[in-house]
């Protein structure tokens, strides 16, 4: 979307529209707008020619601008990039630029979201611990955790098109934004402009206020964050110790170098990675906003980190589905790691069901110590509970050890889970 030859094929369309605006606001010639607008094409113009004297330049519209001119008849050229100055032709295509982007981006959440979807779904009553701090917490379903991972990708959807709405905006102001060239056409032919792009009217000229870019560069570094978190919990997941999810197969031998037992989490590390870098680039967004009176430097910021983080969000896009869409889960290491604190991972529910009778404080302390000696003795800590005369006072054998079961502790994990699908359904149905 941000490649030259993108950014090449906007800024010839939005040359075009611009003569076409001029003309339906009586401002040139109809003429020689649809002369303008036919030699703004590639067969017009040298592509490595406009790039060459960019650089020369430092802009890619200028020489544009003659090399469209110079396809033109006399009559017409004089009229090409009327009342303009760069930075509209260059922003109304980042625009148009934004848009494609987003769109793609909508399409890649669309299709994460149903990976993970059908992962809570399949996953929803397999019993794992869930952790904190890297410990034991209480226990949770996988499903539910591939549900907690989705669910910040319906709000990044809402993101995606709250944007299309701020940021797929026009830009046409001339010099300084007064669109003193135009006469006093200027406002009517910017809104015929957007009309013909189908982008939005501006209400002021945006070229010293980047809000708008800054928050696109923002909302990418969310996104992949989401991404980077799913990631690391997999990465995490997948070592030797926990064991318990891992990355579709890659259908080779090759997956280390040396160490044949290997097989390397390495399109989480990429996501990894490309969430990293992108999360690098949102500070410069924010330092390009920080244009100086009617335009100044900062906004070459800009235009040098856009296409960086967009490759990068997509990159992260495209390993983490892969994963997610191939990922091998391993149900019984799960319930095995639930089980491998003898039974402290059910502490609080143990809490729970002697509260009412000794005080929520009191039974936490009870619990605490008899963890503490569970641990202490490596002994379970069923044995340890039954010993205590102020437990076997309130609860008896079979309630304490109902108490201890995992599958009777997972509160609205399933119910959430289903909460959660169907929303998606209904998302994605609305979209489709």
């Amino acid at each position: 979307m941000f490649t030259k030859p993108h950014a090449l094929r906007c800024y010839l369309r939005v040359e075009a529209e611009l003569a076409n605006a001029g003309a339906d606001a009586g401002v040139i010639p109809r003429a020689a707008a649809d002369e303008i607008a036919s030699r703004c094409d590639f067969r017009s113009i040298s592509p490595e020619k406009v790039w060459e004297d960019a650089e020369r330049i430092g802009y890619p519209i200028p020489p544009l601008v003659r090399q469209i001119t110079a396809a033109c008849s006399d009559e017409a050229g004089q009229y090409v990039h009327w009342g303009a100055t760069t930075m509209d032709i260059m922003d109304t295509a980042l625009a148009l630029q934004a848009r494609d982007a987003l769109f793609h981006l909508e399409g890649r959440i669309a299709v994460l979201l149903k990976a993970l979807s059908a992962l809570a779904t399949r996953y929803r009553d397999c019993v794992m611990a869930g952790r904190t701090f890297g410990g034991h917490a209480v226990p949770i379903t996988f499903g539910f955790k591939a549900a907690a991972w989705l669910a910040p990708f319906l709000r990044h959807l809402e993101r995606v098109r709250a944007l299309e709405a701020r940021v797929c905006v026009c830009e046409l102001g001339g010099a300084t934004g007064t669109l003193a060239s135009m006469g006093g056409k200027g406002l009517e032919i910017r809104e015929r402009f957007a009309h013909r792009l189908g982008l939005g009217t501006p209400l002021i000229a945006w070229h010293n206020a980047r809000d708008n870019a800054a928050e696109l560069v923002c909302v990418f570094g969310l996104m992949t964050g989401s991404l980077s978190k799913i990631a690391g919990d997999i990465v995490q997941m997948s070592a030797t110790e926990i064991g318990e999810v891992y990355e579709p197969g890659s259908g080779g031998r090759d997956t280390s170098s040396t160490m044949p037992q290997k097989t390397n989490p390495v399109f989480s590390g990429q996501v990894i990675a490309s969430a990293s870098i992108v999360a690098q680039l949102a500070p410069l967004a924010l330092q390009a906003m920080r244009q100086q009176q009617e335009r100044s430097t900062e906004g070459f910021i800009e235009y040098a980190i856009l296409p960086e983080a967009f490759l990068h969000t997509v990159r992260a896009f495209d390993k983490l589905i892969h994963v997610v869409s191939g990922a091998r889960v391993d149900e019984a290491r799960m319930r095995a790691n639930v089980d491998l604190t003898r039974g402290q991972i059910m502490a609080e529910a143990v809490m729970m069901q002697l509260a009412p009778r000794l005080g929520r404080l009191v039974a936490h302390d009870v619990l605490h110590d008899a963890c503490t000696k569970a641990s202490a003795e490596e002994r379970a800590l069923l044995d340890v509970l039954r010993e205590d005369p102020r437990v076997c006072a309130v609860i008896d054998a079979p309630a304490l050890a109902t108490a201890l079961d995992p599958t009777h502790y997972l509160g609205s994990a399933g119910e959430t889970v289903d909460r959660v699908v169907a929303e998606v359904r209904a998302v994605l149905d609305a979209r489709a």
